[in-house]
C-alpha cells in the first residue's frame, strides 16, 4: 500500500449475466426412419474502475480542464470497458436412421453482434473526460452461414458412438470507430474491417447406460 494517501484505491471484480442464454428446438418426424430439426440458441468489462492518474497529476491536469474544488484536484479517476457480444444460431438439420445407425445434417444461420466502450469520468463517475476513450459498434449486416454433418451409431442397447464435423464459418464484423469522444475538435469516426471466427471442429464422443440416466464423454478437437 502507498504511503501516500492520495494513491490508495481498492477494486473489486463482479460479473453478471446481462441477458438469458436460451436454447429453443423442434423436433418433426418426416417419416418413420426421417426427422426434421429446427433449433435457435445462443453460445454465450469492467464496470468502473479506479486508478491513479498519470505520473501523479490531479483530474485537471491530466483531462485538460479546469473543475474547481476537490474533484479537480483529485489524483485518481475512474475507467470503464465494456464488452458486449453475442452469436445467435438458427439451425435447419434433418436426420435418416438406417437401423442401428442415424445420419444427419444441418445448416446454420449465424448472426453476430458485438459493442466496445472505454471512458474515464471523475472519481465520482459523473463527469465524463474529454478526448479519452472509444466506441466501436459492429454492423447490423453480421451474417454468415455455417454447417454440420454427423452420425450416430447404436452398439448396443445400452452403448452409442457419434461423430460430428462443424464447417469452419467466419461472421464479418465490420462497423464504426470513434475516438476523441466528448470534444469536437479531437472527434473521428472510421470505417473498420473486423471478423470473428468459428473454428471447424471434430467431435467424437460416446455415451453408456440405460435411457433415463447415461454417462456421456466427446471428445473434441478444432482447428
Amino acid at each position: 500500500m502507498d504511503s501516500n494517501p492520495d494513491y490508495v484505491y481498492a477494486n473489486d471484480k463482479k460479473s453478471k449475466v446481462n441477458a438469458p442464454a436460451p436454447y429453443i428446438a423442434l423436433k418433426l418426424p418426416v417419416t418413420e426412419s426421417i426427422d426434421y430439426d429446427v433449433a435457435l440458441y445462443i453460445p454465450g468489462g469492467a464496470d468502473q474502475i479506479t486508478r491513479n492518474t498519470p505520473n501523479g497529476q490531479s483530474f485537471n491536469q491530466w483531462a485538460g480542464i479546469n473543475i474547481p474544488g476537490p474533484i479537480g484536484n483529485f489524483k485518481q479517476i475512474k475507467e470503464t470497458n465494456s464488452n458486449q457480444f453475442a452469436v445467435v444460431k438458427l439451425v435447419n438439420g434433418i436426420s435418416v436412421r438406417f437401423g442401428n445407425l442415424s445420419l444427419g445434417a444441418s445448416i446454420e444461420a449465424i448472426y453476430g453482434t458485438q459493442k466496445l466502450n472505454q471512458k474515464y469520468c471523475d472519481i465520482t463517475g459523473s463527469l465524463k473526460t474529454p478526448r479519452q476513450g472509444y466506441y466501436y459498434e459492429s454492423s447490423k449486416k453480421a451474417f454468415s452461414i455455417g454447417g454440420v454433418v454427423g452420425a450416430n451409431h447404436t452398439v448396443t442397447d445400452r452403448f452409442r458412438i457419434g461423430y460430428s464435423y462443424q464447417a469452419h464459418s467466419s461472421i464479418p464484423l465490420n462497423g464504426s470507430y470513434q475516438i476523441g469522444l466528448n470534444d469536437p475538435y479531437y472527434y473521428r469516426k472510421s470505417g473498420v474491417s473486423h471478423k470473428f471466427d468459428l473454428p471447424e471442429k471434430h467431435s467424437l464422443g460416446f455415451t453408456y447406460g440405460p435411457e433415463n440416466f447415461k454417462i456421456a464423454v466427446d471428445l473434441i478437437h478444432t482447428n
